[in-house]
């Protein structure tokens, strides 16, 4: 979605919301993903809520989207096949996962 690719990329509280065009609604759900990653160590997000990229955002993003889900999508199926129904489940959300925080 274009931001948090710069380790010291620095937004004030908001500013990636309004950037991203999340909805109200979702506001809660795009906190958790913050506090997700926050918890990777992506990201840092003081007490007053300004979030600033760390270097592991290098590391974090993928590089080659659709070949990378494909053998993660694969591993799983193998590990994990009872769950496949969940796993392409949550594909198709993560998929539109920027439709739905921007209520598109």
């Amino acid at each position: 979605m274009g931001v948090l690719r710069v380790p010291g990329e620095v937004y004030e509280p908001g500013r990636l919301e309004q950037l991203l065009g999340v909805v109200p609604k979702y506001r809660r759900y795009f906190a958790a993903l913050l506090r997700r990653l926050e918890a990777e160590g992506l990201v840092t997000v003081e007490v007053g809520g300004r979030v600033t990229a760390t270097p592991g955002v290098r590391d974090g993003a993928l590089q080659d989207v659709e070949r990378e889900v494909a053998a993660f999508t694969a591993g799983f199926a193998e590990r994990y096949p009872v769950a496949l129904g969940l796993l392409r489940f949550m594909a198709c959300c993560l998929g539109r996962f920027d439709d739905i925080l921007t209520g598109r």
